[in-house]
């Protein structure tokens, strides 16, 4: 299983919830990062233990230049502007995300993206509009492959729009 993308923008993605895991959660616990094939999608999450989000902070979560903590985020040298940006990215590769949170407990983002298919032409757009470029065992030195629980390097990638 192969999820195409923009590999620049999945990387930007990944280093960033990430990162705020690791900024936001608890000193010296745990950051699960775990993946599984279900159906026709990919699923990947990160969940870190720490103070979580309220509701109202959820829903507010991927708008641009919103922050939570807003004098721990400028002291981080956060604009606000990371989970908007994972936000397009997943919506640019056909996919969501999400967030889930208890309070004093944990914060999982998940992500979904819809599992690559092969039966696609050279030249043809997916439902994505992504020209796909080589065949499906092709490797190139500027992608990510995603595996069920696991991310490698080097594999096809598609192109930008």
């Amino acid at each position: 299983m192969v999820i195409y993308g923009q590999a620049d923008r999945i990387r930007q993605l990944l280093i960033n919830l990430i990162d705020n895991a690791v900024k936001y959660g608890s000193p010296r616990e745990d950051i699960i990062v775990a993946g599984k094939k279900l159906d026709d999608s990919v699923w990947i999450s990160i969940t870190n233990k720490g103070k979580g989000l309220t509701k109202e902070e959820m829903n507010h979560i991927f708008e641009p230049f919103y922050r939570v903590d807003k004098a721990y985020s400028r002291e981080q040298g956060s604009a606000g502007l990371g989970l908007s940006i994972c936000d397009q990215i997943m919506k640019e590769h056909g996919g969501e995300i999400m967030v889930e949170s208890v309070i004093d407990e944990q914060t999982t983002f998940t992500l979904r993206f819809p599992i690559a298919q092969y039966d696609q032409k050279e030249g043809e757009k997916n439902e994505n509009g992504f020209d796909y470029r080589g065949q499906p065992g092709h490797r190139r030195t500027d992608g990510w492959r995603f595996r069920a629980g696991r991310l490698s390097h080097p594999v096809p990638v598609l192109p930008g729009p």
